[in-house]
């Protein structure tokens, strides 16, 4: 996809994220699913929270939805990084 944009051949805007119509997530979940990880929860019984699949979840963790990178502790640390993550969203847009 980068090689594409770089020589002009991309069709559209990149959609990363809650950008992307087919998105199952949202950035808020995003944050909440890493710190549900890093405390040891499952995958799969965080999978069926959120209402998606366990391979979903492992995505989550390594590959997809790199551009959000926050791991929180609490709830209000979770709307402080979501409040953060669409500060950074507007500002890529309007670039």
């Amino acid at each position: 996809m980068r090689d594409c944009k770089e020589k002009g051949r991309a069709k559209g805007p990149c959609l990363r994220g809650e950008r992307n119509p087919l998105a199952k997530l949202t950035a808020k979940d995003v944050v909440e699913i890493r710190s549900r990880l890093a405390t040891g929860e499952r995958p799969c019984d965080i999978a069926k929270v959120f209402g998606v699949t366990g391979a979903n979840i492992t995505q989550v963790r390594y590959h997809t939805w790199q551009h959000i990178e926050a791991v929180v502790d609490s709830d209000d640390d979770i709307e402080k990084v979501y409040r953060e993550v669409k500060k950074l969203r507007w500002e890529d847009e309007s670039h």
